[in-house]
């Protein structure tokens, strides 16, 4: 999800055309994803989508239901890489949760990044850069700030700020 809420006042992103913002969004999503695996012979693609939500509470209902999406399908994975898709056909994500643990695996077990998924976030970072000044014929060090992507776990259902989760403000989490 990317996200140009600053404030009640932010206009929206690109005027608002969504070809636009779908493209841009899917190819931005796609091209960082891939700097970050140089390692990997085959490319991610991805696809984009736009929603109007309505406020920060529409916001907050979308990340939930993402959230709540993503710990199916996590369920449904680990489930399919035991099972068959025929015995798997039809059954519940509370039967294939119990079905999983008489087999010994157990999904509540998983690291919560595993089970919920993840979000990327913007993170402001200080750090040294050393660097030659030819000038000066010595190395220098100077601090920089940096924006960061990290992957972060969801904010679960737990209520939260978007703008304190999005790193934009310190306010306190309940």
């Amino acid at each position: 999800m990317i996200s140009d809420l600053g404030n009640a006042n932010t206009q929206a992103w690109f005027g608002g055309q969504v070809q636009k913002i779908v493209s841009t969004s899917a190819s931005l999503g796609a091209a960082k994803f891939n700097r970050l695996r140089p390692e990997e012979d085959t490319l991610a693609l991805f696809d984009g989508r736009t929603h109007n939500l309505d406020g920060v509470e529409g916001v907050l209902e979308y990340v939930r239901w993402r959230e709540a999406d993503a710990m199916k399908n996590s369920v449904g994975m680990l489930a399919a890489h035991h099972f068959s898709h025929r015995v798997l056909t039809g059954v519940p994500v509370r039967e294939r949760k119990a079905m999983l643990a008489d087999k010994g695996f157990s999904w509540d077990g998983l690291d919560q990044a595993v089970r919920q998924g993840t979000f990327v976030r913007r993170v402001l970072t200080e750090e040294p850069v050393t660097y030659w000044h030819g000038k000066l014929y010595e190395f220098k060090t100077l601090d920089v700030q940096r924006n960061v992507w990290t992957p972060v776990v969801g904010p679960t259902s737990r209520p939260w700020s978007p703008w304190a989760w999005a790193g934009r403000h310190k306010t306190a989490k309940p």
